[in-house]
C-alpha cells in the first residue's frame, strides 16, 4: 500500500509516480488550470485520442490537442515507435495537434556504433515471412519499427567512435541528477539566439528567456540538409548545441517537439528549479492534454466494467443484475403457497392431486394398466356390452365380421401382426359393411 501511495512502483517519469523521479506534480498542476482537460492514456499509442469526442471538442477536434511522451530512452532512437504508433502521432499533428517527446536524463553520448547495431536489430528483411498470407504481412508491416531519422529528419549528435568505458552505451537505469560526478547541477540550457523576433508556434519560447537546469548530455543535429528541408528549428541550446528542437507538421498548425532531457518536468525538478515559462510554452494552446503511459508498459485492458464506465451504463448493468436475481429467486423459491397452508379441510391430505380433471386420471389409469396389444380386444368387449340406452342391439352379422378380423390377427405370429391402429381400423371397416 505504501509503494502504491508513493508511486515508486511505477516506471520513472510516470504521472502516477509522486516521488522525485515521477511527473505527477506536472500532471496535477495542469489538471488544476481552468479551461484545460488533462488525461492519462493507458491505451495503445495507435488508439490515442480515437475515443468519441465530447461536445466541447467538436469545434476544434485535435487542433487543441497536446500529447506528452515522457521519458523515452535515447538508446531506442530511431526505432522508438512502430508504424501504427508513428502514423497516429503524425495524424494528430497534421490535424493541428502538438506532440512533445522528451528523453531520459542520461550521461552517455550516442555513437555511430549504437546506431549501426540498432539498425541490425530492426532489419526489415527479418520481420516478414514470404510464406505468410496477406493478413500476416499487413500486421507485420504495422508492427515494424520505422527509421525515425529518415521519417522525421532528425537525429542525435553521435560520436564517431565508441566512448570510453567510463561512459558506455550499455549503462542502464535513469540516474538521479546528482548520481554521477560528471553531472553538473549548475549546467543550464538557454534559449537559442535565433528565437528573438520569431513568430508562429515558437514565439512562446522567446517571450521569457528563461534558463532551464539541464542534466543530460544528448543533443540534436538540426544543421543537416534533411533537417533543414523539413524545417527543424532550434529552441534551446546547451554549450551551443540544440537540446530542444521543433518542426511544423502539416498545414493546420501542428508541431513536433523533441526535448533531450526530462529532469525539469519531474517532481524534483519542479520543486528545486521550476521553469514555468518553458512548461507553458511546451503545453502551448492545447485545451486537451494527454500524457501517454502505454510506452511505460502501463496499459489498461478494457472489459465490460471499463466500457460500462466509459458509456455510463451502470444503470443498465444494475437492471440486468436485478433481473438475474429475480430469475434465480423464481426458480429456487415457489411463489405458490403449499397445500397444507392453502386448505384447512382435513380430507385434503398429501395424496390429493390438484389441477387435473377426471378424464386425465382415467387416461393415466389406462396407460398404466392396459397393454397396447390388448386394446383391440378390450374395445371389442366394451362394444359388445352395448351403449346404455341404445335403441337397437348390434346386428349378429356385424359382430361376427369384427370378431373374425380380430381372430385372424390373433392367430398370426407376433412379428407379422399389424399395428394396433391398423387392427382397429380393420375392425371399424368390418363393422361398417352391410
Amino acid at each position: 500500500d505504501l509503494r502504491f501511495d508513493v508511486g515508486d512502483i511505477y516506471p520513472p517519469y510516470s504521472t502516477l509516480r509522486s516521488d522525485p523521479l515521477g511527473a505527477k506534480v506536472f500532471f496535477a498542476s495542469l489538471d488544476a488550470l481552468p479551461g484545460r482537460r488533462t488525461e492519462r492514456s493507458l491505451r495503445p499509442l495507435a488508439s490515442l485520442g480515437t475515443e468519441p469526442l465530447r461536445p466541447a471538442d467538436y469545434d476544434n477536434g485535435e487542433r487543441d490537442f497536446t500529447c506528452f511522451y515522457l521519458g523515452a530512452d535515447a538508446r531506442e532512437w530511431p526505432y522508438l515507435l512502430n508504424s501504427a504508433d508513428a502514423e497516429r502521432l503524425e495524424t494528430i499533428m497534421r490535424r493541428g495537434g502538438r506532440v512533445v517527446i522528451t528523453f531520459q536524463s542520461t550521461h552517455f553520448e550516442p555513437t555511430a556504433t549504437t546506431l549501426t547495431r540498432a539498425r541490425a536489430d530492426h532489419d526489415p528483411s527479418d520481420s516478414e515471412n514470404i510464406h505468410d498470407g496477406p493478413a500476416a504481412r499487413q500486421q507485420a508491416k504495422k508492427n515494424r519499427m520505422p527509421d525515425l531519422i529518415a521519417r522525421w529528419g532528425i537525429d542525435f549528435r553521435r560520436q564517431p567512435v565508441r566512448p570510453s568505458s567510463k561512459h558506455t552505451d550499455d549503462t542502464h537505469g535513469i540516474p538521479l541528477p546528482n548520481a554521477s560526478p560528471d553531472a553538473d547541477p549548475t549546467d543550464y540550457a538557454t534559449p537559442d539566439p535565433s528565437l528573438a523576433g520569431r513568430t508562429g508556434p515558437d514565439a512562446a519560447f522567446a517571450e521569457d528567456r528563461e534558463a532551464v537546469p539541464w542534466h543530460s548530455t544528448v543533443d540534436f543535429r538540426a544543421d543537416t540538409i534533411h533537417a533543414r528541408l523539413v524545417r527543424w528549428h532550434r529552441l534551446y541550446e546547451r554549450h551551443g548545441r540544440p537540446v530542444i528542437v521543433s518542426r511544423p507538421f502539416g498545414t493546420a498548425g501542428g508541431e513536433l517537439i523533441l526535448v533531450g532531457d526530462t529532469y525539469f518536468l519531474s517532481n524534483e525538478g519542479l520543486r528545486d528549479h521550476p521553469s514555468p515559462a518553458v512548461l507553458a510554452a511546451l503545453v502551448g494552446s492545447g485545451k486537451r492534454i494527454i500524457f501517454d503511459e502505454s510506452h511505460l508498459d502501463l496499459l489498461e485492458k478494457p472489459g465490460i466494467v471499463t466500457l460500462a464506465r466509459r458509456y455510463r451504463l451502470q444503470g443498465a448493468l444494475a437492471a440486468v443484475g436485478l433481473l438475474a436475481a429475480l430469475f434465480v429467486w423464481r426458480n429456487v423459491v415457489s411463489l405458490v403457497p403449499s397445500r397444507a397452508l392453502a386448505s384447512s379441510d382435513p380430507a385434503d391430505g398429501p395424496d390429493t392431486v390438484l389441477g387435473h380433471p377426471a378424464a386425465s386420471g382415467y387416461l393415466n389409469l389406462l396407460r398404466r394398466s392396459v397393454r397396447p396389444r390388448d386394446l383391440p380386444g378390450l374395445c371389442l368387449a366394451q362394444w359388445e356390452q352395448g351403449t346404455p340406452g341404445a335403441r337397437q342391439p348390434i346386428p349378429a352379422g356385424t359382430l361376427e365380421r369384427v370378431r373374425a378380423v380380430l381372430a385372424q390377427e390373433t392367430t398370426l405370429p407376433a412379428r407379422k401382426r399389424s399395428s394396433v391402429a391398423a387392427v382397429y381400423r380393420a375392425m371399424c371397416g368390418a363393422a361398417k359393411k352391410k
